[in-house]
């Protein structure tokens, strides 16, 4: 792969923390990348609002351009920029799993020159997700 050449991965055979792994290491590596065929196995396919909110806050804390960023999508493309600080809000406006949207964004937050805060809304005991109240 050359420098800033887009990296294509493949999320057919994953959920989503393949969506998650990649949006966070793609913004701490500077690395613009494409993922298609998000959660191709799974029904229904593409992202889900609290996968599309983790998405969005490693947008919003790199600076980047987000191209095709809407529930149900199965592609997007992702072109990280610089950490900012600042204070950020994800709210997946569902019973989203606080837990996996802090799964998205502690190692950006750990990694970042720049200070900020984010505040995670969501659940906190949801299905097939850690739990953050026990």
């Amino acid at each position: 792969r050359k420098d800033g050449e887009v990296l294509h991965l493949d999320g057919g055979q994953g959920g989503g923390q393949i969506v998650r792994n990649a949006f966070c290491y793609s913004a701490l590596m500077g690395t613009p990348m494409r993922i298609s065929n998000i959660r191709g196995i799974r029904n229904p396919p593409g992202l889900r609002p609290q996968h599309l909110t983790g998405v969005r806050l490693i947008n919003a804390m790199s600076h980047g351009t987000l191209i095709g960023d809407e529930v149900g999508t199965t592609d997007v493309t992702f072109l990280p920029s610089q950490f900012v600080g600042g204070n950020f809000t994800a709210d997946s406006t569902t019973a989203g799993s606080i837990t996996l949207l802090a799964q998205i964004a502690l190692p950006c937050m750990l990694l970042s020159p720049t200070h900020c805060n984010v505040v995670l809304k969501g659940g906190t005991d949801v299905q097939f997700s850690p739990p953050a109240d026990e």
